[in-house]
This record gives C-alpha cells, sequence and structure tokens, in this order.
C-alpha cells in the first residue's frame, strides 16, 4: 500500500465516491435506507477501478479480480438488506467515470510506480 493514502488520492486526483450529510450516513440524520443506498452506488462506481486496474497490469489482475467479486458480493448482501432486487447501473456516468480513470495519468503514474515496487519485492 501506499506510504501515505492521504497524498496518493491528492496527488492522483481520483474521483472516488464520497459521502455527504443528504446521503444519511452520519449519526446525525442517520437514516439505514438511504446510506445502503448511497454506499452501493460507491460500491458500483469503485468497481470502474477495479476493472481499470485488472485490465491495466498483469501484477495487480489477480487482486484485484479478488476484490472485485468480494465487491460484488457485498453489493448483493447490501441489495437484499435494503430490499433492492436490482440496482440500476452507472449508465451515463460510467463513460465519464471510466474516461476519467483511464486519462488521469498521474493515476497511471502512481500504479506504475507500485507495480515496480512489489516487483522488486519479488
Amino acid at each position: 500500500m501506499c506510504e501515505s493514502s492521504k497524498e496518493a488520492l491528492a496527488e492522483n486526483n481520483l474521483n472516488l465516491p464520497k459521502m455527504a450529510e443528504k446521503d444519511g450516513c452520519f449519526q446525525s440524520g442517520f437514516n439505514e435506507e438511504t446510506c445502503l443506498v448511497k454506499i452501493i452506488t460507491g460500491l458500483l462506481e469503485f468497481e470502474v477501478y477495479l476493472e481499470y486496474l485488472q485490465n491495466r497490469f498483469e501484477s495487480s489482475e489477480e487482486q484485484a479480480r479478488a476484490v472485485q467479486m468480494s465487491t460484488k458480493v457485498l453489493i448483493q448482501f447490501l441489495q437484499k438488506k435494503v430490499g433492492v432486487s436490482s440496482f440500476p447501473q452507472l449508465g451515463v456516468g460510467e463513460d465519464r467515470l471510466k474516461d476519467s480513470v483511464l486519462d488521469n495519468s498521474g493515476m497511471q503514474c502512481h500504479f506504475q510506480k507500485r507495480r515496480l515496487q512489489v516487483n522488486k519485492r519479488v
């Protein structure tokens, strides 16, 4: 992992899902259903990053696939808890998100550096 995850996020300008008070996940104004829907949506968005890792870096492919499968299981579990059998896909925003991931040279550089560090240890 990165030495400082906050620095890595800032350096790579990743567009990760963020929680807001309206999402119902904070102690004040907590709403379980609203919060779980936000978490499910965030996990669906996160899958795009996992797909990028899996397709871009051979050394990360197996790990990304494992995390992706675990994420899918978690999404399905949360969907059942909310009582939603099918959750809407990302749709239009997905293409924009994929483009931002693929065009983010800082992110690509970060993952390349990380791959080199892993290869040096082996």
